[in-house]
């Protein structure tokens, strides 16, 4: 899926002890990225937007993709 940044509404960063949570609201979706140090991700959305989001281990238990 693509989705663009004039669109994008608000960015939030969510600590936990088991991972982190980015949430990235647009004006149609909620995009919810799960998974550990997000914090240097969420850094780059504060300067300037990343242009690619790539996922890494995809086999990984703790790597869900839901069609809600």
């Amino acid at each position: 899926m693509t989705f663009y940044y004039a669109y994008l509404l608000s960015v939030e960063l969510v600590i936990d002890a088991d991972h982190n949570l980015i949430i990235l609201c647009f004006t149609l979706q909620k995009i919810i990225l799960k998974g550990y140090r997000l914090d240097d991700l969420f850094e780059q959305f504060a300067h300037e937007k990343p242009d690619r989001i790539m996922v890494h281990d995809v086999g990984s238990p703790y790597f869900r993709a839901s069609g809600s």
